[in-house]
């Protein structure tokens, strides 16, 4: 598996590409980049993301994209992974996908000889069957993860709630499909069946506003009158 590593060079995905979203079927989308193709890199996609998990999608596409034009070419077949983490000794989160073809490239002899026209590449979950071709919701809800954690490291345990929320909105996970897969080459914990998320969650306890909160609230001023 590849690593996603650190680099100094000029291309920024979050500047120099586009990611457009186009519906499917109802509250699914499918997100694509638009410029790769002008840095001779196949474009990127995810197909069939909820709508709870659009931000975190571009995320990923984004992470990707930045691996592929600045480290090295992302083709079909490829896995690659990265390590999410905030703070030197915070948890390492381990987000891979694998690329698959969805669109195989187009154009004559004088496209290919110039580099362009390489079609464009689905990113799965690296663990995903050969047939599978939708959202990669292990990443996804993995970014969601990543995502919360940042917000907490502000303050925001608003935030942190709503992004955990939405992970376990798009992959709400299963208690019974055995233990996670191993994945080659790569740190970091894998977010099987999107425990880390409702992990988290629990962690933080009940929302102010739910009537849980309240109660444990009434409870301890009775303690205190006692």
């Amino acid at each position: 598996m590849a690593r996603v590593g650190s680099s100094s060079r000029a291309f920024d995905a979050n500047r120099d590409v586009k990611i457009e979203a186009s519906e499917g079927a109802a509250g699914r989308y499918v997100l694509r980049t638009k410029g790769l193709a002008d840095r001779k890199r196949a474009e990127l996609e995810i197909a069939d993301v909820p709508e709870a998990g659009l931000n975190a999608a571009a995320g990923v596409i984004n992470i990707l994209a930045a691996y592929s034009v600045n480290e090295a070419e992302v083709v079909a077949g490829q896995s690659v992974g990265n390590v999410l983490t905030i703070g030197d000794n915070a948890r390492k989160l381990l987000l891979a996908v694998r690329a698959v073809t969805s669109e195989k490239p187009k154009g004559g002899l004088w496209s290919k000889l110039a580099g362009g026209g390489k079609g464009v590449l689905r990113l799965v979950d690296a663990h995903a069957d050969a047939s599978d071709h939708g959202a990669p919701l292990t990443a996804l809800a993995t970014m969601l993860v990543h995502r919360a954690a940042v917000r907490l490291g502000k303050d925001d345990e608003a935030g942190a709630r709503a992004e955990l929320e939405a992970a376990i909105a798009v992959f709400p996970g299963a208690s019974d499909v055995g233990a996670a897969p191993v994945i080659e080459g790569m740190e970091g914990e894998l977010n099987w069946q999107n425990h880390l998320a409702h992990a988290d969650l629990a962690a933080l306890g009940p929302a102010p506003d739910s009537p849980d909160h309240v109660r444990d609230d009434e409870d301890a001023d009775a303690n205190d009158h006692d």
